[in-house]
């Protein structure tokens, strides 16, 4: 008991026979082996439950796989309280890593290209337009289609404020055209997006050819899992926030 006792009083304090503190030691000894001989065999039964329960507690989730089953079945559950929104993204957080740049990126025969030597005009500024994007590779004069050099990026932007001088796209665009293999998962591209703060990437393969371009939006669209557009790039202009959410 006096053992006892010195464990629930501390080794701190000085228990010197006939003092006050062993006195009170020996009063709480009793009741205190007491209760701990009645809880004895309650916790060591409850010890061993958990240690059998162990081996079952496990969530069944071993692989990626395994987890993107749970976030499928938990879409078609009724209670389900996870928006697909969400659903998707989860899914596309879990897989887009998976993916490389090539199965997602805009092959070179599809892409817009402008020529440095292209004169700036209504009309330029007007065909761009069209195409729904905002960043277009420019091309070194007299460039070949099917291996074109590229020098820079225009940004529509960019050519709008100049739209009333005279002038070449050379002389407004960008000269900071960053590359990235095709071979590269998204994982890789978007971690180049992030350090290189650039929204487009030109696609080259093992022998330095371009085979296409690759944006931002896309890396995106395949995390959400849906469709994202760089019509509207404007969240750093007052005014054009302001007139985005009036034309909603």
């Amino acid at each position: 008991m006096l053992l006892l006792s010195w464990f629930l009083l501390g080794n701190q304090f000085s228990i010197r026979p006939g003092s006050w503190l062993w006195q009170i030691a020996g009063f709480l000894a009793v009741p205190a082996a007491y209760v701990l001989s009645f809880l004895q065999p309650v916790v060591g039964r409850a010890a061993g439950l958990i240690k059998n329960l162990e081996p079952h507690l496990h969530t069944g989730v071993y692989e990626k796989e395994d987890l993107l089953d749970l976030l499928r079945r938990q879409s078609g559950l009724v209670d389900n309280r996870i928006s697909e929104t969400e659903l998707k993204a989860a899914r596309g957080a879990l897989t887009f890593g998976d993916k490389t740049v090539t199965s997602v990126m805009t092959p070179r025969m599809a892409v817009t290209w402008v020529s440095r030597d292209d004169t700036i005009s209504p009309k330029l500024m007007d065909d761009l337009h069209k195409t729904g994007h905002i960043r277009f590779p420019v091309t070194a004069s007299g460039s070949q289609p099917t291996n074109p050099e590229v020098v820079g990026i225009l940004y529509l932007t960019d050519l709008l404020k100049n739209l009333e001088r005279s002038g070449v796209v050379g002389a407004v665009m960008k000269k900071d055209a960053h590359f990235i293999n095709e071979s590269h998962s998204l994982a890789q591209a978007l971690d180049g997006f992030l350090k290189s703060g650039q929204h487009l990437l030109i696609v080259v393969n093992n022998f330095e050819e371009v085979v296409g371009v690759l944006t931002l939006e896309d890396v995106l669209s395949q995390i959400l899992g849906q469709k994202i557009t760089d019509e509207f790039d404007g969240y750093g202009d007052l005014r054009a926030v302001a007139g985005h959410e009036r034309g909603k």
